[in-house]
């Protein structure tokens, strides 16, 4: 990842995988959770509570909203 992409913000978390080159293992790693539940956050489904989009939005510089419980949106 390049100091470029932590400046810029995204509209999602597959935006951010794609500036990155980043594949679904790799965005694992990187945020500490298993496979499934990171090509879950590519696809653009939402959590259902805030705990973990807090450290997604704050890794891959997709706003908080982006990620908010679809009740919350």
């Amino acid at each position: 990842m390049t100091k470029r992409n932590n400046l810029r913000q995204f509209n999602s978390v597959a935006e951010f995988m794609e500036a990155s080159g980043l594949s679904d293992n790799e965005l694992a790693k990187l945020l500490d959770v298993d496979r499934s539940e990171a090509v879950r956050l590519r696809q653009g489904r939402r959590f259902r509570s805030l705990v973990k989009p807090l450290k997604v939005s704050k890794t891959c510089n997709v706003p908080i909203e982006k990620l908010a419980p679809e009740s919350a949106a």
